[in-house]
């Protein structure tokens, strides 16, 4: 295992959740259930998490983030994107408002608390509870795999590994926006405004702030790719991104952390956020 060794922090994994972990391989992929909904999911979401004891119910969640569950969802695809690189395209007809795939915790970045409370950096990180531990790269967390990143709460932020793609219920990291924001000029953004309303066609949803799910925003023709808005923000500081070395891998923290750099790396708004337009 390179960079940080994989940390499990509050209560053991529960048994019964332990149980329906998904393999990260093609021969645990579930049919799809056109009958499996955001209402289905979210029950789900409430039982696991509402089951747990009140005082580890926040540990809970966290094991949550990070684990990929059995789940009948075969709605889409990766594939070639005129976009960029690859995307991910819809398998069947989707209708507005149906749940499409979810966003993967192969990783998880966190604030670390420390002695003098909690870090100024998300630069911990935890590996999914399904992710072979040959997989389990901080370093790549905190530089390479940025991009795949999603904030969940402000707190957490879930990160998907982009060779793990065989699961089409774990597929959100792969998801293109329809268009760059250049710059902040009121002009720029209105453009990326209203191109996201045109061609986007989903969003991203949190369940509890257990799970991300990916939900269309309108109809979805079988083929068409799936799109998601990022936000300007995201767009914006893009650029900025440079490597964080991650928390307990033998570096300091002090100067580093003052330095203005670091702290807009760090800031929230790098990762994907959900967008309603």
């Amino acid at each position: 295992m390179t960079g940080a060794s994989a940390e499990l922090r509050g209560a053991p994994l529960p048994e019964g959740l332990a149980n329906q972990i998904a393999s990260v391989w093609a021969e645990d992929i579930q049919a799809d259930d056109p009958q499996f909904t955001m209402e289905n999911l979210f029950g789900i979401v409430r039982r696991e998490l509402y089951g747990a004891p009140i005082e580890g119910r926040e540990a809970f969640r966290e094991h949550l983030l990070r684990t990929r569950l059995r789940l009948p969802l075969g709605r889409a695809r990766v594939g070639p994107s005129e976009i960029q690189g690859s995307g991910v395209f819809a398998t069947r007809r989707i209708a507005a408002d149906e749940l499409i795939t979810l966003y993967p915790g192969d990783a998880l970045r966190y604030y670390p608390t420390t002695d003098e409370g909690v870090g100024s950096q998300r630069n911990g990180v935890l590996f999914g509870h399904h992710l072979p531990d040959n997989l389990c790269d901080a370093s790549a967390v905190m530089s390479d795999l940025r991009p795949y990143c999603y904030d969940v709460d402000g707190m957490y932020a879930v990160v998907g590994l982009p060779q793990l793609v065989q699961d089409p219920a774990y597929l959100g990291h792969m998801i293109n926006d329809s268009a760059r924001c250049q710059s902040r000029e009121p002009r720029e953004l209105e453009r990326y405004r209203k191109e996201g309303v045109t061609k986007c066609n989903a969003t991203f949803e949190g369940l509890l702030d257990a799970v991300v799910a990916v939900v269309a925003s309108k109809p979805i023709a079988e083929g068409e790719e799936i799109l998601v808005a990022y936000g300007a923000e995201y767009w914006l500081t893009l650029p900025e991104m440079m490597e964080v070395r991650p928390h307990g891998d033998g570096v300091g923290t002090g100067q580093g952390e003052a330095d203005a750099r670091d702290e807009a790396q760090d800031d929230p708004s790098m990762d994907k956020k959900k967008q309603r337009t």
